[in-house]
């Protein structure tokens, strides 16, 4: 295939298209498979900012809590 190609600029054109084409697909796959990742990333960053919230919130009550206990 390589001998041809190099002697027809007529092959040599239609294999890089098709070479061409399939890196193309190969890329959007990538690309596709990159746009997943980082939703995922967004999704666990959200769940790890909402669960350290919550904790920050219980731990502030309970410490208001024993602090008003504590007066009493």
């Amino acid at each position: 295939m390589k001998d041809i190609e190099r002697e027809s600029l007529e092959v040599h054109v239609a294999l890089c298209e098709q070479r061409y084409k399939a890196l193309e697909l190969r890329l959007a796959s990538v690309e596709s498979k990159v746009d997943d990742i980082r939703k995922t990333i967004d999704h666990i960053k959200n769940s790890i900012i909402r669960t350290a919230f919550g904790i920050g919130i219980s731990i502030i009550g309970a410490l208001a809590i024993t602090v008003w206990a504590i007066k009493i």
